[in-house]
């Protein structure tokens, strides 16, 4: 690998004054090893008036330079962050990696005291990734592709009426797999399977499973459990719709409504990855326990 000589720094949305004296901190360290940082025309109005005397020595660029001509994406901020920036990476975006402000970090693999240490060999070039696929979704109506997406995590098609269930069929690669009755209805990666899909009883599927799960939310029926399929067949979605429109959310973060008529076609896109840097101090299993408790007694 070669050395990383330009970063961009890309924060969470909202109030980033908490990890103010880290954001300081930690744009001073590199610069002192004369590397170009970078941060978001965007995000200009707030970062100016933290980086004090440092503000002179950074840069601003636009979200194509970012994914296109940097060394080095730097996420700062928790699992949404990172999801945020994955999902617009493309196979000639530069490698990301997450540093964890947030409280769950699942992710985001590096934490604010060890970033430091580890960072130091990723600048040299000594890093490893994992490439992160993502999922398309397209919304259809009378046949014509109105709304397009990605997703890293999950897509979710939901009601929006309290207490009224709403029907949907499942179609994989056009064959019906099932009528289902209830809340909504999870497409979830392997990467997400840790999210939404596992506080809706889904599996835990490793990321280097090539699957993808669909997983009912409060079914009104027994017999509508998880299901895991190849990632490589494509997943219909069709909601039966009369009067109000269900939701389609992407990673939590975006959202379309569903109105009658419209349905939605999920597959996997193999052009688009993010390079996500892993630590070597950790595996997938150590993350479990350490975040979940999983197989503690």
């Amino acid at each position: 690998m070669k050395k990383i000589k330009k970063v961009v720094l890309m924060l969470r949305p909202g109030d980033i004054s908490e990890f103010k004296t880290f954001l300081l901190t930690f744009t001073s360290w590199l610069i002192k090893r004369k590397i170009q940082v970078s941060f978001l025309d965007n995000d200009a109005p707030r970062i100016l008036p933290l980086l004090n005397t440092y503000s002179s020595c950074v840069k601003f660029c636009s979200h194509e330079e970012a994914y296109q001509k940097k060394d080095l994406i730097l996420s700062l901020g928790g699992d949404g962050t990172l999801l945020g920036v994955a999902r617009n990476c493309t196979s000639r975006s530069p490698p990301v990696l997450g540093i964890n402000l947030g409280s769950l970090g699942f992710m985001t693999e590096f934490s604010r005291a060890e970033i430091f240490e580890e960072l130091s060999s990723v600048l040299k070039g000594n890093y490893s990734f994992n490439k992160i696929y993502a999922h398309s979704v397209s919304v259809l109506e009378k046949e014509q592709v109105i709304f397009n997406a990605f997703f890293i995590n999950d897509v979710v098609i939901h009601k929006q009426d309290i207490a009224r269930l709403f029907h949907l069929d499942v179609e994989v690669e056009k064959t019906l797999v099932s009528s289902f009755s209830g809340d909504g209805l999870i497409v979830s990666t392997p990467v997400g399977s840790t999210a939404y899909s596992l506080s809706a009883g889904g599996p835990i599927v490793h990321p280097m499973v090539e699957g993808i799960i669909i997983t009912p939310i409060c079914p009104h029926a027994l017999g509508n459990r998880p299901l895991v399929i190849p990632n490589k067949l494509s997943i219909q979605l069709h909601p039966y719709i009369e009067r109000s429109s269900v939701l389609l959310t992407i990673d939590g973060q975006e959202s379309f409504p569903l109105t009658k008529g419209r349905w939605a076609n999920v597959f996997l896109n193999k052009k688009r990855y993010c390079k996500l840097i892993i630590n070597p101090q950790k595996n997938y299993f150590s993350t479990l326990k350490d975040k979940f408790t999983f197989g503690r007694r």
